[in-house]
């Protein structure tokens, strides 16, 4: 079996971050390579596109040139703390890891899925992922898409706010016309694929956000912090919830990606690094081979962080790549 790993970031400041999902991967799992695209490496065509419909392109293509049988897809705000044998040994078309508890924002009944950790047995169901996500378009994009391929059309049909700001005049009529796309390609397509969420709370693992959760919990800061701090390290070196799970991947998943400045995107990545207690910085530096950002708890400045603020790089890359950056203002007129 030809199994490898992709690890995706279209922003330098994403780099640190990266390395450490890179460092973690190799460690835990030094027989599978590992695939990094960058925004320097990042296909020009699809510069335009958000990131992570970008990530799993780029991870459609990976499997398709390199004839792959399975590719385990991790964000860049992620470290890998096991081996990942929920995802090796398991051989269903698409392998889900759960996003937070809480109410779908896609009116499920069932839990979310989050994209950034997710393993692919089949390049026709990341191929499904990638069109649903650009019928669906925003706001949630690979993410809502790859929910859609999991429990169907979605109750509540999301709402792009950028469609509204720039069709201001016409994004009702766009919204409908996406709906029934939508909605026609789920059902031509739907039943295709087989499914299985890995880390649901019985398994006693965990690959994503609920690391940071008890059972059943709000998603808040405050529990965040508190769960954080009381991670432990046992059985020889793994890594545990207060609660006895076994984490395998740790996931910030707090929309680092969504900051307008450099200093809003340092206070959300050092705010983390501050919460881990000595026995996970130990667990993280020691074991999983992470960098010293881990033990000296400060986030290096990224390169050009002196020349753009963390949106303004954003919108430089995409006027590079062609686009037409307008202001809702303009766009209104």
């Amino acid at each position: 079996m030809k199994v490898r790993a992709l690890v995706f970031f279209n922003h330098p400041a994403y780099e640190f971050l990266a390395e450490n999902a890179i460092r973690s991967f190799v460690n835990w799992h030094p027989d599978i390579k590992i695939h990094v695209f960058t925004d320097k490496t990042c296909a020009e065509k699809f510069r335009l596109l958000p990131p992570g419909v970008q990530k799993t392109i780029h991870a459609e293509h990976l499997m398709r040139s390199e004839n792959l049988d399975k590719l385990i897809i991790l964000g860049a705000d992620t470290i890998v703390t096991g081996r990942l044998d929920e995802f090796l040994n398991s051989d269903e078309d698409i392998l889900h890891t759960l996003d937070y508890w809480g109410k779908h924002p896609l009116g499920y009944d069932s839990p979310q899925v989050n994209a950034d950790v997710v393993c692919i047995n089949n390049v026709e169901a990341i191929q499904y992922i990638n069109q649903l996500a650009l019928k669906a378009a925003g706001p949630y994009y690979e993410q809502g898409s790859q929910n859609m391929a999991l429990y169907g059309m979605p109750k509540v049909m999301p709402i792009d706010a950028n469609l509204r700001d720039m069709r201001p005049h016409t994004f009702q009529q766009l919204e409908k016309e996406k709906e029934t796309d939508v909605k026609n390609h789920i059902l031509e397509n739907g039943d295709r694929f087989t499914h299985k969420i890995i880390d649901s709370y019985e398994t006693g693992v965990v690959y994503n956000a609920r690391s940071k959760q008890l059972l059943d919990e709000k998603d808040s800061q405050e529990s965040f912090e508190r769960n954080i701090k009381n991670f432990k390290v046992e059985d020889g070196g793994k890594l545990f919830t207060q609660d006895g799970r076994h984490i395998k991947v740790f996931h910030f998943c707090e929309g680092i990606g969504a900051r307008r400045t450099n200093a809003n995107f340092r206070s959300v990545v050092e705010k983390y690094l501050n919460w881990f207690n000595p026995e996970t910085v130990d667990f993280f530096t020691g074991i999983c081979k992470c960098s010293n950002i881990i033990k000296e708890r400060k986030y290096p400045k990224w390169r050009l962080e002196d020349k753009f603020e963390f949106d303004e790089y954003t919108l430089h890359i995409a006027e590079q790549a062609g686009a037409e950056v307008r202001t809702k203002a303009e766009n209104n007129k």
